[in-house]
């Protein structure tokens, strides 16, 4: 499943297939050295949605199975990766968001490594919709992408918390309501709007005055407000470390791995004890 707009052409999806197939072989390949495979449990009792509620519902349980409760989310990438499911950040043009695939078991998210931090949380919470969730078959792409999107949005800032923060209904939200939420939840105030007009928060009248906003205050370029969390997938560079740290494997097939010249590699290594 790609998150990508209409520019992305054919050859440009196959070479972004190829290098997620590449990382996705190194990986395999460390894990199998170090017999440290990450193991995928789908949380959900039952993937199956057809609905905006069904998937605001496999949210919450996604958050009660993996013990979140309800506080904010702060490495979500290094949280997947603990749920077996692989993540792989790669440089390349803006016409590429992110990516979702499945090798026999295993699931794999890719994302764009040039976007911010908030973009990544947003787009990986996406694709985890795709993996996750059981889309019934009469659903078009747009409807299965809308489902995606609104758990993507339950999942960084859960109904009962946006409600907590905005109250029940508003006709006008400050500017400053919506930083607060941005910056401790890592959620754009775009998609915190989005989120308050889908729970019926905010009318339709009001989301559309706020898009003209943004639209004339250039927000989609540069946005207020501040998240200064943390996004990093870890977890293939922390087996390679320890496979050469342990002399498991070699530093040149450590830098091999990484796609690292060795000088590099060399470098970054430090032996503390």
């Amino acid at each position: 499943e790609f998150r990508k707009k209409s520019k992305l052409g054919r050859k440009e999806e196959e070479r972004i297939k190829y290098r997620i197939l590449d990382f996705l072989e190194r990986y395999l390949e460390i894990e199998d050295i170090l017999s440290d495979k990450a193991v995928f449990i789908n949380p959900l009792s039952d993937p199956q949605v057809r609905k905006p509620e069904d998937a605001e519902k496999a949210s919450l349980e996604v958050r009660r199975k993996w013990k979140l409760g309800e506080a904010a989310i702060s490495n979500l990438m290094e949280l997947l990766e603990d749920k077996g499911i692989r993540i792989h950040e790669l440089e390349t043009d803006d016409n590429f968001n992110g990516i979702s695939a499945w090798a026999e078991d295993i699931p794999i998210i890719a994302v764009r490594h040039q976007d911010d931090l908030l973009r990544k949380r947003f787009t990986v919470s996406h694709e985890l919709g795709h993996i996750l969730l059981n889309v019934h078959q009469n659903c078009d792409q747009r409807f299965r992408e809308k489902l995606c999107h609104i758990f993507a949005g339950a999942l960084l800032l859960p109904e009962k918390i946006i409600k907590a923060e905005l109250g029940e209904q508003r006709s006008k939200i400050a500017l400053w309501e919506l930083k607060k939420i941005k910056g401790i939840y890592g959620i754009s105030i775009q998609a915190v709007m989005a989120r308050a007009r889908h729970l019926g928060i905010i009318s339709d009248h009001t989301y559309r005055n706020f898009c003209i906003t943004v639209n004339s205050q250039e927000w989609k370029i540069n946005e207020p407000g501040e998240y200064l969390g943390k996004e990093h997938a870890n977890r293939f560079d922390q087996l390679v470390y320890r496979a050469a740290a342990e002399e498991i494997i070699t530093f040149s097939r450590a830098a091999e791995l990484l796609n690292l010249p060795l000088s590099e590699f060399r470098r970054a290594f430090q032996i503390v004890s």
